[in-house]
């Protein structure tokens, strides 16, 4: 073959390649995630619209992916559960947020390095907080419970259950962060485990509740990854990756950080990942 017809047949494959790895990637992806707003990772509840400016920092992350991956967002908002269900069966692309638990592959991917979850790809960071009526002698010491004289509730499906089943503890699920609340209220439950960013706006919001409070030292902090669907893997293996690295990049260059910042004073906390460390220095949100 002619020096002349070999720089063709190589520019059309280089085209070919390239025009392929291209197109590698969906035009759309469906996220899934809980109908309640999440100060500071998402701020609309799914009866509301999503703001331009300042949606929540999990709504800025999938932006920022979108924007630089080019690929249009569709919002799902469902319970915990049923995104873990709708990942299953593929009718969801990805959920959000996302704790690590061997049992949870059954219904998607997380991001995996030598055969281990790779803490530096996760999307966010959030804490677990016990909350109480005021003058309930219950606490956590950072250890352990104190004076826990009765059941604890907690939202169904998430992973805190598991941690206070370890402890020996009964546990109350419920998918309604309201009616858990009520029964605290109601003295049918010792208190309420959730996540401070999920349960404290509504403590502020609701005067039914005026009279929980939150203990200020986490149960447990944890990473929180996006899933995927193992259908969006087989289909698009390299696209995931290069989501997932991004959400590292994300926080090693200090966008994470930048972004958090615009909600409240974020240097203030000793933890750039742990919203419940700015609990005291952020004010009340």
């Amino acid at each position: 073959m002619s020096t002349h017809w070999l720089s063709i047949v190589l520019f059309l494959l280089t085209t070919s390649i390239g025009s392929a790895a291209e197109t590698d990637k969906p035009n759309t992806i469906s996220f899934c995630y809980i109908p309640k707003a999440n100060f500071p990772f998402v701020l609309n509840t799914q009866d509301e619209p999503i703001v331009t400016s300042h949606p929540g920092i999990s709504i800025q992350i999938i932006r920022h992916l979108a924007q630089k991956y080019h690929f249009k967002v569709i919002h799902v908002r469902s319970p915990w559960k049923r995104c873990l269900m709708q990942l299953k069966q593929n009718s969801v692309d990805a959920s959000f947020h996302s704790v690590y638990q061997a049992k949870r592959l059954e219904f998607g991917v997380y991001p995996f390095k030598n055969g281990h979850i790779d803490v530096s790809r996760k999307m966010i960071s959030n804490s677990y907080h016990l909350f109480k009526l005021k003058d309930a002698s219950v606490t956590w010491n950072g250890h352990s419970f104190q004076n826990l004289n009765g059941p604890l509730g907690a939202t169904l499906g998430f992973s805190i259950v598991d941690t206070l089943n370890e402890m020996g503890i009964d546990v109350v699920e419920d998918f309604s962060l309201e009616r858990l609340l009520l029964r605290v209220k109601k003295e049918h439950l010792a208190g309420f485990i959730g996540f401070y960013t999920i349960a404290k706006p509504l403590l502020e919001e609701d005067d039914r509740f005026k009279d929980i409070v939150m203990e200020p030292i986490p149960i447990e902090t944890i990473p929180m990854y996006l899933m995927f669907s193992k259908q969006m893997q087989i289909n698009y293996p390299t696209f995931v990756e290069q989501l997932w690295n991004e959400l590292s990049v994300i926080h090693e260059q200090g966008l994470y950080r930048q972004w958090m910042q615009s909600y409240f004073d974020y240097d203030a906390c000793s933890d750039p990942d742990s919203v419940s460390k700015c609990v005291k220095q952020a004010g009340e949100h």
